[in-house]
């Protein structure tokens, strides 16, 4: 059955995804690739299992469609002046970036003294920490320096789309 869309549509469709992925590892936003968890409920409606679907690439293509999109439709509007609402993240507060430190310090990664916090400062530090038994647990860690988001009419702090 997919034969006849392989050429004409799968393949150009992956190759447009090659050229989207390198410019988002450009980029360098936060990469938290957490694992979608499941529930399954019995027939009278109580839970049977939890269960972790296998995430395939074709996931990740829509998934990196759906941001350009959102990033697309943003740009259009800004550039019409239209009125917009943003979410963004605070920077974190020192003590939230001191705690961290005391952490990471404890595993032998060590945190900049100085500079901007950003997204890619801590996909270093995701890679560093590459323990599959601790791996869920840092990226926790690295999400918890973050303030809670909050809606505004202007971008300030970090925007969930850098």
């Amino acid at each position: 059955m997919t034969g006849p869309l392989l050429a004409t549509i799968l393949k150009p469709l992956w190759d447009a995804y090659a050229v989207v992925k390198r410019a988002r590892d450009i980029r360098e936003p936060l990469f938290l690739d957490l694992p979608e968890r499941k529930i399954l409920l019995k027939p009278d409606g109580t839970v049977d299992r939890v269960v972790v679907p296998q995430r395939l690439d074709a996931h990740k293509l829509i998934e990196e469609f759906m941001i350009l999109a959102n990033v697309s439709a943003a740009e259009t509007l800004e550039k019409a002046k239209s009125d917009l609402i943003y979410r963004v993240h605070d920077e974190p507060s020192l003590e939230k970036m001191r705690a961290l430190s005391e952490v990471l310090a404890s595993i032998a990664l060590k945190m900049p003294t100085q500079g901007p916090i950003r997204p890619e400062l801590f996909n270093r530090i995701l890679q560093a920490w590459t323990v599959p038994s601790t791996s869920s647990s840092s990226t926790r860690l690295c999400c918890a320096r973050n303030r809670k988001p909050s809606i505004r009419p202007t971008i300030t702090g970090i925007s969930a789309l850098t």
